[in-house]
């Protein structure tokens, strides 16, 4: 839970793994236009030079819409007059087919060394206090507001099996070349043993697939991407669990990008959820359990980024959660291994191993590494401000 942080004149807040806010331009200018070295004084807001768009008005159709330069995309790519979004219902966002609410909507645009983006303008936006925005698709999800932004209901692009929400796919556990050796290793066998798959990593390194005591392990995905999250990109899944019928992995949480003109609030009941999935249980997959199936890994967290121009306040009880899922447990036997959660905690979680002298499982939930004799406790990534 993120506590009450009112901070002014032009921020950028990136979550990824962790919450490090950068202070931007944006502050008034003096009675008589002053303003601080190397900025000038623009319509009441001291600003750099190099923020201020300088783009031709023939084939610009916002040159000054955000008065500074944001981050992913170009102030040009905004319409020129964008309706008001006042979200009030659920509002499923389909980033593959460019829909909002089953109607198509949204610009789909390149971004240099990452994923296609989608990005959905408004001239003031505002989503209402119990509703969610349902995002899916492989691409990452861009909100612009010309003026504030509010929020008080869920922005929710988290990974799981069947929802991307990064640019991977989740069911097979396969990611794009984004992800590289980010992605956890697939358990493997160990004498009549199967390890959990290893965690996906992102922010941080992934948990390490389960294993018995003394037995080979397999790691989790290695740390990638930009903490400035630049591109924006989403998570990382899981390896598959060891076995004939190993967990599914978890996916990697998905990348949430929202810019403001003016201001940005995420309410008291506000969240921002791209929590990574859980692993599947080894032995779930199917009908028949076989015997010994590790597992899952659990997928990472995804990234959030955060821009406006005259300040962004993060108020009492608001959630910006980029938690990793946890590691499915271990099957043994007839018994199949219990699922993970759905992030669980800041560190990716990590597969459950299957077990072959005691006919129990265990769950690698909220992050932990699951299975075996003695499950031990997955650590979290890194937070702070």
């Amino acid at each position: 839970m993120i506590g009450l942080r009112e901070v002014y004149a032009g921020l950028i807040v990136v979550t990824l793994g962790c919450y490090r806010p950068t202070f931007r331009e944006g502050v008034s200018c003096g009675a008589e236009g002053e303003c601080p070295t190397g900025q000038v004084c623009r319509n009441g807001e001291c600003r750099s030079p190099s923020k201020i768009p300088d783009a031709n008005p023939d084939n610009c159709p916002n040159p000054t819409a955000l008065m500074f330069t944001p981050t992913n995309f170009d102030v040009c790519d905004i319409p020129a007059e964008p309706p008001a979004l006042e979200l009030t219902t659920l509002t499923p966002i389909d980033t593959d087919a460019g829909t909002i609410a089953g109607e198509p909507g949204g610009i789909i645009l390149e971004q240099d060394g990452g994923p296609e983006i989608m990005l959905v303008a408004a001239r003031s936006f505002s989503l209402a206090s119990g509703i969610f925005i349902d995002v899916t698709g492989s691409r990452p999800l861009v909100l612009v507001s010309l003026q504030d932004m509010n929020i008080d209901g869920v922005i929710l692009s988290a990974g799981n099996l069947s929802n991307a929400g990064a640019e991977i796919d989740n069911g097979s556990g396969v990611a794009l070349e984004q992800c590289g050796a980010g992605v956890g290793a697939n358990g493997v066998a160990d004498g009549s043993v199967f390890t959990g798959g290893g965690g996906g990593g992102f922010g941080a390194v992934g948990g390490i697939g389960a294993g018995l005591p003394a037995m080979v392990t397999v790691a989790g995905g290695e740390e990638n991407g930009a903490a400035t999250v630049v591109p924006l990109r989403g998570g990382c899944p899981g390896g598959l669990g060891g076995g004939p019928r190993g967990g599914a992995p978890g996916g990697g949480g998905g990348a949430i990008q929202l810019v403001a003109a003016g201001t940005i609030t995420l309410g008291e009941l506000g969240q921002i959820n791209v929590a990574g999935g859980a692993g599947r249980g080894g032995g779930s997959q199917g009908a028949g359990v076989i015997t010994s199936s590790g597992g899952g890994g659990g997928g990472s967290g995804g990234a959030v980024l955060i821009e406006a121009g005259l300040g962004i306040t993060i108020s009492t009880g608001a959630i910006i959660t980029t938690a990793g899922g946890g590691g499915g447990g271990g099957a043994y036997d007839a018994a199949a291994g219990g699922d993970g959660s759905n992030g669980g905690t800041n560190g990716a979680g990590a597969g459950g191993a299957g077990a072959i002298v005691v006919a129990t499982t265990s769950e690698g939930g909220n992050g932990g590494i699951g299975g075996g004799l003695d499950p031990v406790a997955g650590s979290d990534g890194a937070s702070g401000i």
